[in-house]
């Protein structure tokens, strides 16, 4: 098998984290070949120390680093679970692109009704006035144009859509079938 990074995109609260999350520590407890590293898009930020601000630009180039840093590890024989919201199609397609040279990129797309993810709001980014860069809001989020799966958050629980994702996963040979023995 191939290394991989699977990247998860969605609005905040769609479930990107813990299914991300619940993906990595399922790997890792199969005794899956290799480590597999979880980037959180939330914790990675936190690390430049407000140097990415918001803007497009901005938005961009952190996305784009995360890409980077995915095309490295998968270079360096490490398999990666991402964690973003990565709202533009462009800057998708262009780490789809960059990964895809020695690696698989697996993307999956969390969609949740918004009305649901205003209700779940576990940051208190969609009730705060203050917040003027909530994407989906007052800064646009492009739905994928071709995930590799999507999962509605919103309609199926936790489990459910992470049994579809590793089925998914399993069928694009991203994951061994060894590894699925586990979920039945």
């Amino acid at each position: 098998m191939d290394n991989f990074t699977i990247w998860f995109t969605g609005l905040t609260d769609s479930g990107k984290t813990t299914l991300a999350t619940k993906l990595h520590k399922y790997l890792n407890s199969m005794n899956y070949a290799k480590h597999v590293e979880l980037v959180d898009a939330n914790e990675y930020r936190a690390l430049y120390r407000n140097i990415f601000g918001f803007s497009k630009r901005d938005r961009d180039a952190n996305v784009m680093s995360m890409g980077v840093l995915a095309y490295y590890l998968n270079k360096n024989d490490k398999d990666v679970i991402i964690a973003s919201i990565a709202p533009y199609n462009d800057i998708r397609e262009h780490n789809r692109q960059l990964i895809n040279q020695n690696s698989n990129y697996f993307e999956v797309y969390c969609k949740c009704d918004l009305d649901i993810l205003k209700e779940r709001d576990t940051k208190g980014l969609y009730s705060d006035p203050n917040n003027l860069h909530q994407t989906g809001i007052d800064d646009p989020y492009e739905i994928p144009s071709c995930p590799d799966i999507t999962v509605d958050t919103g309609l199926h629980d936790v489990d459910t859509c992470f049994m579809n994702i590793m089925l998914a996963l399993n069928m694009g040979n991203i994951v061994p079938n060894a590894i699925m023995k586990g979920l039945f």
